[in-house]
């Protein structure tokens, strides 16, 4: 009697509840824990067969179960759903083995149960999500691979067997080095040792990969560590995008410039070389005048031809004949009407200050022009003969505005003189330029001459 007492004791409070049924199936006993799981009382379930209360899509399962464990005296374990009192079905796992009278005749079963239907649910959402993935992965547009901490390939989608030209049975059996082109190899081993100790989250890369019928393709790739709730790694993730048609339009793209950039290097030349010809016309017409008006007419002439060819000549030099850098410009021109007008620099200092000087060149010959007639009216007409003195060259850009000056501390302009209206001195022809490029110029006549022109950068 004791040891019946305290077998009741813990079948009562177990969580898990226990039970009879006799080999109709018919409840003989319940735990009163059966309550929880199911909603009924004891009393209200035994007396009934069990069967009248699983789910059909069970019963024909349960049945060939509880009929082993009869008639063969089996342990059988087994997963079906039972209607809770209130309408729902509860999925329970439940273990039973025979019992059987003093002559070892089977009389029916005893069973152990538990609900399971939390896990149940955790189940189902994780097949959903596995089938998700599975889906996602398979009919992902970019290549995709499950790669072993050993480099091997545990699953591959079909995007990933179409670009490198291998089946899954192939992949199976190699490593992904083994993909990779020869001269890559090295550098990719550092950085997936990085993804494995933890120093680096993500490796992208273009890579070599070399399929399986030997052609050599260009692939982004995109390989990243994952790791377990603890950080441990688990796997790789593998993505690739074939980009050997991109890379090859690349190629097609940079030989074409090159062969254009040849080209334009070409006409800035002969640009050069045919202003250098007229140029050089010029002087052999000069040198036969006796007229010093008509002398000095040819030499402008010709410095503004120079002024031009310097910018092509500078262009040709470039590695970008789209712009040019117009401090490096000032000088060379600078140099160069020094020595055209013999000028004694002992005598007279020149200053150059060039800020921002990255110019466009379809801003830098309308410059170029400008600033050579500046250059020269204040080497021509700021100082007497043998008179010492100072001309100080100013470029800004910035913001798309150009502000270029030419200050000297000559002798200065008279008062009533119009200096767009003096045609000899090369000022109309900066009229003209900015007009060109919608400038202005302001004349500073203070303590010599001051020429300050301002306009917009081409593009602007």
């Amino acid at each position: 009697m004791e040891n019946e007492k305290q077998l009741r004791i813990i079948t009562e409070n177990m969580q898990d509840h226990v039970g009879l049924v006799d080999t109709q199936g018919i409840f003989r006993y319940l735990s009163p824990s059966v309550t929880v799981a199911l909603g009924y009382g004891p009393q209200e379930l035994i007396g009934k067969p069990i069967f009248t209360f699983l789910h059909p899509d069970d019963l024909e399962r349960t049945k060939s179960a509880f009929q082993r464990c009869i008639t063969t005296s089996s342990t059988e374990k087994i997963q079906n759903r039972f209607k809770h009192k209130y309408g729902d079905y509860v999925w329970i796992e439940t273990i039973g083995n025979p019992i059987f009278d003093d002559s070892g005749q089977a009389v029916g079963a005893v069973f152990g149960a538990r609900d399971i239907t939390h896990s149940k649910d955790i189940e189902k959402k994780l097949r959903i999500s596995e089938e998700h993935f599975r889906s996602v992965f398979d009919q992902s547009p970019i290549g995709t691979a499950v790669v072993s901490l050993d480099y091997r390939f545990k699953r591959v989608n079909p995007e990933f067997r179409r670009i490198t030209g291998y089946s899954e049975k192939d992949l199976a059996s190699l490593k992904i080095f083994d993909l990779l082109h020869p001269e890559d190899v090295a550098a990719n081993s550092e950085k997936v040792q990085n993804l494995v100790n933890g120093s680096l989250n993500q490796h992208k890369a273009q890579k070599r990969y070399i399929r399986k019928d030997g052609e050599i393709i260009w692939v982004n790739i995109s390989l990243t560590m994952i790791r377990d709730p603890q950080g441990e790694p688990l796997h790789f993730l593998a993505m690739m995008e074939d980009i050997t048609q991109t890379k090859h339009a690349e190629e097609e793209i940079k030989s074409s410039l090159k062969e254009k950039e040849l080209l334009l290097g070409e006409i800035h030349q002969r640009v050069d070389n045919n202003l250098q010809l007229v140029s050089k016309l010029l002087e052999l017409q000069f040198s036969n005048f006796e007229d010093e008006k008509k002398v000095e007419l040819c030499k402008s002439n010709k410095n503004r031809m120079q002024a031009v060819a310097l910018i092509h000549e500078k262009l040709y030099q470039s590695e970008d004949f789209a712009i040019i850098d117009f401090a490096d410009y000032i000088e060379t021109l600078k140099n160069h009407l020094i020595s055209s007008y013999g000028i004694d620099t002992d005598l007279i200092k020149f200053k150059v200050r060039a800020e921002n000087s990255i110019i466009d060149v379809d801003t830098a010959i309308p410059c170029s022009l400008i600033l050579n007639e500046l250059i020269t009216n204040s080497i021509k007409h700021a100082f007497n003969p043998g008179e010492s003195g100072e001309i100080s060259i100013s470029f800004k850009s910035g913001n798309g505005n150009i502000i270029l000056s030419v200050t000297d501390n000559g002798k200065g302009l008279m008062e009533e003189l119009d200096v767009l209206s003096m045609e000899k001195t090369g000022l109309r022809l900066i009229s003209m330029l900015l007009e060109q490029v919608n400038g202005v110029m302001e004349v500073n006549k203070t303590n010599g001459t001051k020429f300050e022109v301002m306009f917009t950068e081409s593009g602007y």
